[in-house]
């Protein structure tokens, strides 16, 4: 659902080479659009196919030297130094890749929070009942890069 949202808003879109791997040149390709608009993106979010084709080329792995907080088995390859935290999820679309910068997509605060008194003698239970609405939106659309076509 937030994948979908930043993808469908992205303010910055640009297109691969087309031939079916993502490569180091795409990314720089990626980073660059969104750099050119005044945004530092800082996370990069893509499907495991690309990432398996990161593995395979000597740019990302080197990339990865510098970083810090890596989980793999999370999802989180690690920082590369063009300052980009990298983050693989099946839930992201194959050959479509998104950067952004996080400060300007966010959770939105709708309502503060409202609290209630909660009272059920019959069964001796009390308490609080807080709410809060929030919504996902996207500050400046051109912080947030797609790249489509890889």
């Amino acid at each position: 659902m937030i994948y979908d949202y930043l993808l469908a808003n992205a303010g910055t879109t640009t297109t691969g080479d087309g031939d079916g791997a993502f490569e180091w040149v795409d990314l720089v390709k990626l980073w660059n659009e969104v750099k050119k608009k005044d945004y530092n993106p800082d996370v990069m979010a893509l499907h495991p196919d690309e990432v398996a084709d990161c593995w395979t080329e000597d740019k990302f792995i080197h990339g990865f030297y510098f970083g810090e907080q890596v989980d793999v088995r999370r999802g989180v390859l690690g920082d590369l130094y063009l300052g980009m935290r990298v983050l693989s999820s099946s839930k992201c679309t194959a050959a479509t890749v998104i950067a952004l910068e996080k400060q300007f997509a966010v959770l939105l605060v709708r309502r503060d929070i409202i609290t209630e008194p909660f009272e059920n003698p019959k069964a001796d239970r009390y308490g609080v009942v807080a709410s809060e609405r929030i919504g996902l939106g996207i500050t400046r659309t051109e912080a947030v890069g797609k790249m489509t076509s890889i």
